[in-house]
């Protein structure tokens, strides 16, 4: 695979060029956003980027809006958390990481980026439809990986325990209303917290019209959602 590291700290490129070389992936390392936009008019364009916020020269914006028109998938780094506000952008990654992070998280993110880029695979729920490999919401809403995999768990295993669900499963439901889905997905107030001290997890439920999903939320979260007495929506993040 044809990765390209665009970022301005070198230290970075040096340690993860040899990381991706390890994985026996193809590498080309560049440092600021001339020289991004300089490879990618090449003939033998990257695979998948590895595009930092803060890249230098031209904006990670205007780069991600040419990555976005030429169909090749981003991951971008960001020192700030990330929120549902970012997730509703029409300019969008197809997955968000911040720093800081464990080298293999992002191995494995490109990993996953790449399998779904290739695949065929088609994702349904009710009148809720994902196109996996063109990151894509009923054909025209930009989803994330972290969205799709969420979405996926939810309704394969009824359950999902990411840590991080609670921007991504906003952002969702935001763009089911934007594109006007017939039956939403909405929390709901449980009857009963289960309490998972295997994770530190607390488990909420997650309805859809006909079934009973549930959302796991990592523990600090639970304070916030005793205290809500309207659950129709999560705690904004």
């Amino acid at each position: 695979m044809r990765v390209m590291l665009a970022n301005p700290d070198r230290d970075f490129l040096l340690a993860f060029t040899r990381i991706l070389e390890y994985e026996n992936d193809e590498v080309t390392a560049v440092f600021d956003g001339t020289q991004v936009i300089t490879k990618l008019a090449s003939q033998q364009k990257p695979d998948i980027v590895v595009l930092d916020e803060g890249i230098p020269r031209i904006s990670s914006r205007e780069i991600l809006k040419q990555l976005n028109e030429n169909d090749i998938p981003v991951i971008m780094i960001s020192d700030r958390k990330i929120n549902s506000g970012k997730l509703m952008d029409n300019i969008l990654a197809n997955a968000y990481l911040s720093l800081p992070f464990m080298p293999g998280e992002l191995t494995e993110l490109i990993k996953s980026i790449d399998s779904k880029h290739k695949s065929k695979e088609k994702l349904e729920y009710e009148d809720v439809k994902f196109d996996i490999s063109g990151f894509r919401l009923c054909d025209e809403i930009r989803v994330t990986n972290e969205e799709i995999d969420i979405f996926r768990s939810l309704v394969n295993k009824g359950e999902t325990e990411n840590k991080r669900a609670v921007p991504y499963i906003n952002a969702l439901n935001r763009k089911f209303r934007s594109h006007k889905v017939k039956k939403p997905l909405n929390y709901v107030h449980p009857k009963a917290c289960a309490f998972n001290r295997s994770v530190m997890l607390k488990v909420y439920s997650f309805k859809g019209s006909e079934q009973s999903l549930k959302v796991c939320f990592p523990y600090s979260y639970s304070g916030i959602l005793n205290r809500h007495t309207d659950l129709s929506h999560p705690p904004v993040a």
